[in-house]
């Protein structure tokens, strides 16, 4: 059983997208990690795609970087929040 990360991915984004949300972030693996999954990839190709066909354009400082670990993924998160322009938040 898998699941296709690019359709998920551009579901619960566009589901940000139809709540009003226009500056969106992304937290996924680091590419450069042993533990690196095609799924990152996949993720973000669709949260792109999403965008994209809504008009937004992606701020690259609001995407973070995880080893897929509770901890390293709220810090990822903390780190985009911690930045003067912050994706929206409702």
């Amino acid at each position: 059983i898998t699941i296709d990360d690019v359709a998920g991915a551009g579901t619960a984004t566009q589901h940000l997208v139809n709540l009003g949300h226009t500056a969106i972030g992304i937290v996924m693996g680091e590419i450069a990690n042993p533990l690196y999954y095609q799924i990152d990839s996949e993720r973000k190709q669709g949260f792109l795609h999403a965008l994209q066909t809504s008009g937004i354009i992606f701020n690259p400082m609001f995407e973070g970087h995880c080893d897929f670990s509770p901890a390293t993924a709220r810090q990822a998160m903390d780190e985009i929040l911690a930045k003067p322009k912050r994706p929206t938040l409702r």
